[in-house]
């Protein structure tokens, strides 16, 4: 190899091992505007692989969603019921997650964001709140509130795994109703959901393996040019 294409090689390998990880990737997105079935649980996902569906004792519906003409809803919703996600992180990490959702004045407003790995064993990471945000399938998305975003990075766990779940869960009997407080969660009150996100990095091939790779192929290049 002559001096220039040794220079060359370790040029290669120096911005190799230089660069930075890659930006974060949608592993799977339910949009639900794909579904002809408005009553129909198990949504795929629209975007990657995986699925989505509700444990409650009511109704399954797609109702509007923010500036869209579908979302997830259910009504009957009981303590530990929950809207559950599911796909696979393999080949990713640096796991997050993002959705929007809403639910009528009856409807449940406390909930909690629980992960698994296997599917029985879920660890809440957080608790929050959900409004009455009025969704329509006219406007845009930004014209509503409603929006959740978690990073789960520090959960290594989650990254490269085979399924991993996300539970919305239902953790108090208190009902959105912004005018009376500790209203109780109705029998006809609902919690919708859209456009819930999984993203990830790409986890990238080890530094020393790629450089090595570069040194073959600049080697190779060079033997054939001869």
């Amino acid at each position: 190899m002559t001096f220039q294409s040794r220079t060359a090689v370790a040029a290669l390998i120096a911005i190799l091992l230089a660069a930075p990880s890659a930006s974060a990737d949608t592993i799977a997105l339910w949009t639900f505007e794909s579904n002809t079935d408005p009553t129909a649980n198990n949504r795929p996902a629209e975007a990657g692989s995986g699925t989505a569906s509700v444990n409650t004792n009511g109704t399954i519906s797609s109702p509007a969603g923010p500036g869209s003409a579908k979302s997830f809803s259910s009504n009957g919703w009981d303590v530990n019921e929950y809207l559950q996600f599911s796909t696979s992180t393999l080949g990713f990490r640096n796991i997050a997650v993002s959705w929007d959702q809403t639910g009528s004045d009856t409807g449940p407003k406390n909930f909690s964001l629980a992960y698994s790995v296997n599917g029985t064993s879920f660890t809440e990471f957080a608790s929050y709140q959900v409004a009455n945000e009025g969704w329509s399938s006219t406007g845009t998305d930004a014209s509503y509130g409603g929006d959740k975003a978690f990073d789960l990075t520090s959960i290594s766990a989650l990254n490269g795994a085979a399924t991993v779940y996300f539970r919305l869960i239902d953790t108090s009997t208190t009902a959105i109703n912004p005018n009376v407080a500790g209203t109780p969660v109705g029998t006809a009150g609902t919690s919708r959901v859209d456009n819930f996100t999984i993203t990830g990095d790409p986890v990238p091939l080890p530094a020393a393996a790629t450089a090595g790779t570069l040194l073959l192929g600049a080697l190779t290049t060079r033997r054939r040019t001869r």
